[in-house]
């Protein structure tokens, strides 16, 4: 699924940047990628994008960042004050401002894999993932999770400015940010799953959550498993019998 995903995505990106016809690029761009994805045993669902104002705004921020970085690899606001001219420091102070901007956000290839998990699976169920596919699962998904639970923390601090949430949200917000900076990080995380003996941690798998929600239901899995070697320790083990040299017999 994480491949998949970001194949999809990347090659939506790529020919979004090639941007071939004049009109409809998003459209069919959306329609051959379903094709794609189908055709390799896959169902990628895009109206999951355009459920809400919200969903589809991220869809196209995705897009617009990939495509940035396609055109301008790691553009910031040092290279537009290093340009030469006022038509390139103008194109780079617009790509770096929105690169600025939605730092936060999304990539393309998480609203990919989520459309696809959705399409596939409704119902969260027990997902067995082994240490090699747990540890890949860690190392794609965190960077993602720390963003969103910073976006997270942004998003609440507006909604009790506003009156709309209490403040208690806030603190639970800021609360798993810290989490996610301290413990969720790819060394904690894989430095817990490397101590995991049985082979294999137990996941919730909830089809299309979020980053942040995978990677502590990774962790959970981690802690589960963790638990279970200690209220099972493993059997005592005679040590090895020492063959005794012949020169342990000098006096």
């Amino acid at each position: 699924m994480l491949e998949m995903s970001e194949a999809v995505a990347q090659t939506y990106a790529r020919l979004d940047y090639l941007h071939p016809f004049r009109e409809g690029n998003s459209r069919t761009l959306r329609t051959f990628t379903d094709q794609l994805a189908r055709e390799n045993g896959y169902q990628l669902d895009w109206g999951t994008t355009n459920v809400t104002p919200k969903s589809r705004d991220a869809l196209y921020i995705a897009r617009d960042l990939a495509v940035i970085q396609l055109r301008n690899p790691g553009v910031s606001m040092a290279d537009a004050m290093a340009a030469t001219t006022r038509e390139d420091y103008e194109l780079k102070y617009k790509l770096a401002n929105q690169v600025e901007r939605y730092k936060n956000a999304d990539p393309l290839e998480e609203i990919v894999r989520r459309s696809l998990e959705r399409d596939r699976d409704q119902e969260p169920f027990d997902r067995r993932l082994t240490i090699r596919e747990a540890a890949r699962e860690i190392v794609v998904i965190e960077p993602i999770a720390q963003k969103q639970a910073e976006q997270n923390v942004e998003d609440m601090r507006l909604a009790v400015l506003r009156k709309k949430e209490p403040a208690a949200e806030l603190n639970r917000t800021s609360n798993m940010r810290d989490w996610v900076a301290r413990e969720g990080t790819v060394a904690a995380l894989t430095d817990r799953l490397a101590n995991v003996t049985s082979g294999h941690i137990t996941i919730n798998h909830e089809p299309g959550a979020s980053a942040l929600i995978r990677l502590t239901a990774v962790a959970d899995g981690i802690n589960l498993e963790l638990a279970k070697q200690r209220a099972s320790p493993a059997p005592t083990i005679a040590p090895p019998v020492r063959q005794i040299d012949r020169g342990d017999l000098d006096c």
